[in-house]
């Protein structure tokens, strides 16, 4: 029996990593999900592993990963304790409640992307903003349940408190707050994934060298079209397209000073650059 208590949560881990696994190929293989967005794991091993630069790559990966944790420790923390004093508050005052709880909706619903730039203004790019933008997420969830639970006392026990003379923050303190502890554990259960969210759309917003900001600045792969990689565009002398006989989306036709070089394509990388002449004053395409 102990072996298999044991044994278990690690057959259960290894069937949610097998089936995360054939989820990852089966996404890339039958979907055809383009490489700038998703790799093979055999490439992730490759990045982290074989290939001659690997140790940079991990202390890269690494480093941004450790500035991630602490971002989304710091909103874990500002949000969950944000919702137990709010919730104790609510609980209290039941003024409070009807004061708060519209604010905390409305911030809820709105799309955190959208406050963003608001909250960066606010409070700066730095510790505080991170903690406002990954408490937020963390907020409602965490104070629903804390609230959950510290009304789950029964009008018996709280009896028993007033009737020895104690007051609401006896009630609060003694019998809700012991009898909120399992909703207190699943809003830190239901938190930490929220954390690790909203820090990483406040990284993207805001600070360096963490995930967030690696997602919004990494380059494109190798193996993606010249124009995606940002290569060089050819030059052109000259006006008009070459070949076209009219501009783009059938504008009229302009005319040309000068003869001239232009890429046929070359510019944003479609095709090979092409050399056309024309006298002065023709008309492109003539």
């Amino acid at each position: 029996m102990r072996v298999l208590a044991v044994a278990r949560p690690l057959l259960t881990i290894l069937v949610v990593l097998a089936a995360t696994i054939g989820a990852w190929y089966a996404l890339v293989t039958l979907t055809g999900v383009s490489d700038l967005t998703t790799r093979l794991p055999q490439d992730v091993i490759a990045y982290l592993f074989t290939e001659d630069d690997a140790a940079a790559n991990r202390a890269e990966v690494l480093g941004a990963l450790g500035q991630t944790v602490i971002d989304a420790g710091i909103g874990f923390v500002a949000g969950l304790s944000a919702a137990f004093v709010l919730a104790t508050v609510m609980v209290l005052w039941s003024g409070v409640e009807a004061a708060t709880m519209p604010v905390v909706m409305i911030v809820r619903t709105v799309p955190l992307v959208a406050l963003a730039p608001i909250i960066t203004l606010l409070f700066g790019n730095g510790f505080w903003c991170v903690a406002v933008m990954s408490g937020i997420v963390v907020l409602f969830p965490a104070l629903v349940n804390i609230a959950y639970g510290l009304r789950s006392v029964t009008p018996q026990m709280h009896d028993v408190v007033t009737v020895y003379g104690g007051s609401s923050w006896d009630v609060m303190r003694r019998v809700a707050f012991p009898t909120a502890l399992p909703s207190i554990f699943a809003a830190i259960r239901i938190s930490v994934p929220a954390a690790i969210t909203g820090a990483l759309i406040a990284e993207y917003f805001t600070t360096t060298d963490s995930v967030g900001k690696a997602v919004n600045q990494a380059p494109p792969p190798p193996a993606a079209p010249a124009r995606l990689r940002g290569a060089p565009r050819q030059r052109a002398v000259g006006a008009g397209v070459c070949g076209g006989g009219a501009g783009l989306g059938g504008a009229p036709r302009k005319r040309a000073v000068g003869a001239g070089v232009c890429g046929g394509g070359s510019w944003f990388g479609w095709g090979p650059t092409q050399t056309c002449t024309r006298r002065p004053g023709a008309y492109w395409g003539e």
